[in-house]
């Protein structure tokens, strides 16, 4: 379900969805004989896009699921710098959980709602393809482990 409200003076478009959603994972030891089978289950998804005002953008981010019960979240604040393209540009931090008592956190920076550059000769369905990009600093807490992220997102607007 989509749902886009204007309200003054805040703009925000709402996605939600609910879906089936499967799970599987690979060990990285060398003793690993066989891997665990696939999870099957359920998925929600929620976000929120909020523009403040016209230079500025506010994301939320919620997906839960079943098939590891696990909870993944993002929260992110961004500005667009008309001299440096129509990206916005800004923090963003988030957090996953499971039912194993893992936790993983991530602080870092994006860059939201762009489009190919003109120089890339693309096809017309490309050329209204919109991106996303993050990296930062992520922290695995059960194994103490810092590291760097990086991710790359994209969609076509309806």
């Amino acid at each position: 379900m989509i749902q886009m409200r204007e309200r003054l003076p805040i703009r925000c478009n709402e996605i939600n969805n609910l879906g089936r959603s499967a799970s599987s994972e690979v060990l990285d030891s060398p003793g690993t004989k066989r891997l665990p089978s696939p999870q099957i289950g359920v998925r929600a998804q929620a976000e929120l896009w909020a523009r403040p005002t016209e230079s500025t953008l506010l994301t939320t981010t919620l997906i839960a699921g079943t098939a590891r019960w696990s909870a993944w979240g993002r929260v992110s604040w961004g500005i667009r710098l008309p001299d440096l393209g129509e990206a916005y540009l800004g923090p963003e931090a988030a957090l996953y959980a499971d039912r194993t008592g893992y936790r993983k956190w991530s602080l870092g920076l994006h860059a939201t709602d762009f489009g190919l550059p003109p120089l890339i000769a693309a096809p017309p369905a490309l050329s209204e393809m919109r991106f996303r990009v993050s990296a930062g600093w992520v922290y695995e807490e059960q194994i103490r482990r810092p590291g760097i992220y990086g991710t790359v997102t994209a969609w076509l607007p309806l």
